[in-house]
């Protein structure tokens, strides 16, 4: 296994491991770090660009993250919304439709009191008929039986 680590000279150097836990340390000289060079004012003033350039961008970002959160919340909220008018819409309906048909029976009950009532009159006054033809006729029966007792005395 090989590490690399940067020494004081400024070279990489290659630790190698070997067998026993030792390592060796050579440097590797192909590869040279370059250390940085001094930045001066106008580098300062690009690099400061740029970082604002990257806060808009990033405060950009942040704000249409936040225009989708927003948007999200607005349609969930119009979503429960529409469902709780479709519940109370069903709801109203059902109880409209409760109404209807209690008032669809208490109309067939009505009516059916109301037929009730009218077959009874007729049947009171068939009754009544009767009794009257029956008391006719037994007034006939009488006035013949009369009759016939005058004749016979």
């Amino acid at each position: 296994m090989a590490s690399y680590d940067v020494t004081n000279n400024g070279f990489r150097a290659q630790a190698i491991r070997v067998r026993g836990g030792h390592c060796t340390i050579r440097p590797n000289r192909t590869e040279t770090l370059t250390p940085d060079p001094a930045l001066d004012d106008e580098d300062l003033e690009r690099l400061t660009a740029l970082d604002l350039v990257f806060e808009r961008v990033l405060s950009a970002e942040e704000k249409a993250a936040q225009a989708d959160a927003a948007a999200k919340a607005q349609a969930e909220k119009e979503a429960t919304e529409k469902r709780a008018a479709e519940e109370a819409a069903a709801k109203a309906q059902a109880e409209k439709d409760a109404v209807d048909k209690k008032a669809a029976e208490d109309a067939a009950a009505a009516k059916a009191k109301a037929d009730q009532d009218a077959a009874d009159k007729e049947a009171a006054e068939e009754a009544a008929a009767k009794a009257k033809v029956d008391e006719e006729a037994a007034a006939a029966a009488k006035a013949a039986a009369d009759a016939n007792g005058l004749n016979k005395a």
